[in-house]
Order: C-alpha cells, then sequence, then structure tokens
C-alpha cells in the first residue's frame, strides 16, 4: 500500500462535523486502503494517540521536515481554505512528491493560482466542474452515499412513508439564505409551502438526516443555481429510496444514465418559474405505482455506481497512480 500524507486544519473541526456524512466519511475510509498519516493544525488533539498524526503541527516547519518525518509517496489536501493554515514553509517548492487537493465547490475558491503556485499535480473536484478553467489537471470524483445510510434507508418500508414532500438543508433562512446559488432552492420551498404539500425540517444535522427524508415519500432540492450541478442531496436523497425532486443538472446521464418517461429515477421540473413543480410532487405523493418504481430504480443506480465503497476506490486508483506517474483515471470522462 502506497503511504499518503493528508493535510488539513484541526482548526475547522466543526465544519469537518458538519460535511462528515458527504465528505469525511469518505476521506477517512482511507485508512483502509492505503498507509494514512495526518498533518495540521491542532490535529493532534483529534488524534490524541497518534495513531495518525506522527508529528504535532509546528509554523515553523518546512515541507522537507514533514517528508523526513511522515514519507510520503503523495500528499493529498482537503480543500483551499482548510489546508492553507497548515502547509508547511517550501510545500510549493518540493516538486519529486506528487500533490493533489479535494475540493468540494472549486468555483467558490478566491485565488486559482493557489494551486499552481503551490506544486499541485491535480485538483479532485466533488463538484461538476465542466465551466471552469485551470492551470492544474482536474479529475472529477462525483459525490456518493455512505455505505451505513443506504442501508438504513432500505429497512424504511415504502407504505410506511407519509404522503408529504418535504426539504432537508440550509439556505431558506439563516446562514447562507442570500447565497444567490439557494435562490432557486428558496423558490421551491416557497411553491411547495404555499401549496400546502411540504414539510420543511431545515437543517438537521448528520444524525437526523437519514430519519428526516426517509420519513416521506419525496424530497426536492436544487442543483446549485446556475451552476446546474449534482450536489450531494441528488445522490442521497436517490439512495435513501425517497423520490427524488428537482431541476436538471450537468452530467446526469453520466452519473444515472438515461431517463424515459416511461422509467425516470427522478423527477425535473422546469427551474425559471418551477413549472411542472407542484404538479410533479402531487404525483408522487399520490400515484404509489410510479413513485416506488421510481425510488427503486434510483437506489439500484446508487447501490451499483455510488456508494461511499465505490468511490473510495476510485480515489486510491487516482492516487496510485500520481505515485506511479501514469494518467490518471478519470472513471466519470472528466
Amino acid at each position: 500500500m502506497i503511504n499518503v500524507l493528508l493535510i488539513l486544519d484541526g482548526r475547522h473541526f466543526d465544519a469537518r462535523q458538519i460535511a462528515w456524512r458527504a465528505n469525511f466519511d469518505l476521506l477517512w475510509r482511507l485508512q483502509y486502503h492505503v498507509h494514512l498519516s495526518v498533518y495540521g493544525d491542532m490535529e493532534h488533539l483529534i488524534d490524541p494517540d497518534k495513531y495518525f498524526v506522527k508529528m504535532q503541527f509546528s509554523p515553523k516547519a518546512t515541507m522537507d521536515d514533514l517528508v523526513a518525518v511522515h514519507k510520503p509517496d503523495v500528499i493529498l489536501c482537503w480543500t483551499y481554505t482548510q489546508c492553507w493554515p497548515s502547509l508547511p514553509h517550501k510545500f510549493g517548492l518540493r516538486q519529486d512528491i506528487p500533490k493533489a487537493i479535494v475540493e468540494v465547490d472549486y468555483y467558490a475558491v478566491p485565488d486559482k493560482n493557489f494551486y499552481r503556485n503551490m506544486g499541485f499535480d491535480l485538483i479532485i473536484q466533488r463538484g461538476f466542474y465542466q465551466q471552469f478553467e485551470s492551470s492544474v489537471p482536474l479529475a472529477w470524483l462525483p459525490f456518493s452515499v455512505r455505505n451505513s445510510d443506504f442501508d438504513r434507508a432500505g429497512k424504511v418500508a415504502f407504505q410506511n412513508r407519509q404522503s408529504y414532500i418535504t426539504f432537508v438543508g440550509n439556505g431558506i433562512c439563516g446562514p447562507g439564505s442570500k447565497n444567490a446559488y439557494y435562490s432557486l432552492r428558496r423558490r421551491a420551498v416557497t411553491e411547495l409551502s404555499s401549496a400546502g404539500i411540504l414539510r420543511n425540517a431545515g437543517f438537521v444535522g448528520n444524525n437526523g438526516y437519514v430519519s428526516r427524508l426517509t420519513l416521506y415519500k419525496g424530497a426536492v432540492t436544487c442543483t446549485a443555481g446556475s451552476r446546474h450541478a449534482p450536489i450531494s442531496k441528488v445522490f442521497e436523497i436517490m439512495g435513501y429510496g425517497t423520490a427524488l425532486l428537482c431541476p436538471w443538472f450537468n452530467g446526469r446521464e453520466t452519473l444515472f444514465g438515461p431517463m424515459t418517461e416511461d422509467e425516470p429515477y427522478c423527477s425535473i421540473y422546469q427551474e425559471d418559474v418551477c413549472r411542472d413543480l407542484v404538479t410533479n410532487a402531487r404525483r408522487i405523493m399520490t400515484d404509489d405505482v410510479y413513485t416506488k418504481d421510481m425510488t427503486t430504480r434510483a437506489r439500484k443506480i446508487i447501490e451499483d455506481r455510488h456508494l461511499h465503497s465505490h468511490r473510495i476506490r476510485e480515489l486510491v486508483n487516482i492516487l496510485e497512480a500520481l505515485v506511479e506517474h501514469k494518467e490518471v483515471p478519470r472513471v466519470w470522462g472528466q
């Protein structure tokens, strides 16, 4: 197994907890496939037994210091915002060890020159990035569903679900409510609320996420507004056996295959004025044959292609290719 040094920042532990289900649970699965070590500010407090942390963070540490202690074959950083405060001096000057960084929202990074200046060989982008330009190569590692959540959701009988549409997440009120990418999300929630068919859960955290989404027959989400991106909710709603109600998004057929009116795996509504939204929602609520057929098909797709167990193997293959100086495998065509 290859030696992977993961660099992140323990001061962002609260944010890490929020993103655990979709991102960090996947990231920590690396320990079962590679020799994993971790470096970053305050990481020694998160791992007091030093199982992963071999070297306590120091603002004076150099890249040579990290290499001497960890002996990495490849270095993996976690997002611009959560790694740069912990990067050692002369990080960008050391070119003999391949370096990759995982980004969730590449479009939101303020300084795109950061990657080139730090000598990264690859950006592993979880969101859809077709419209982005970068001086550093990119590879797409789409979102996926935690295996345990998929199994847990599968135990909820369809007939026990309530005939409503739910929304679970941020961006309606409070933090993030003015984010332009959530404008369509807010509009859809308003339309469904006015029709009296929405059960808005808001932010429920990791522990309540599965139970809330499996309580109802359908769930609505946006697809990152004008980005038209397959966000993590798209995968999770489908994987939980809940009918997905969403606008169109890039990469749909690549990820989930072709869809016909007779064999849907989700329900697409016209985003401009939420046309068809309420009509589609009511069908999900009232036509059990249609909805059960849709959700069964969707779960099968997730089971075959989009669990964390699939994605971690893809990530390991990418890292091994960097170590072996081979072409990076791009399973999803980008």
